[in-house]
């Protein structure tokens, strides 16, 4: 991604794909994937790393 990001999107991939590739739009969801990978993980260590039963 940080090679597209600056070098722009690959030709062969766009022929492929047969669109233009929004090298911003998968920057965009990398980064929201990773903040919310981290705000899990924040949420599990403050827990202890244990998981809450669902009560009916």
């Amino acid at each position: 991604m940080a090679w597209e990001l600056f070098a722009g999107p690959s030709a062969a991939t766009a022929e492929l794909i047969e669109a233009e590739v929004a090298v911003s739009s998968h920057l965009l969801g990398a980064l929201a994937g990773s903040a919310i990978g981290l705000m899990s993980w924040v949420a599990q260590l403050e827990l202890g790393g244990r998981r809450r039963a669902i009560s009916p």
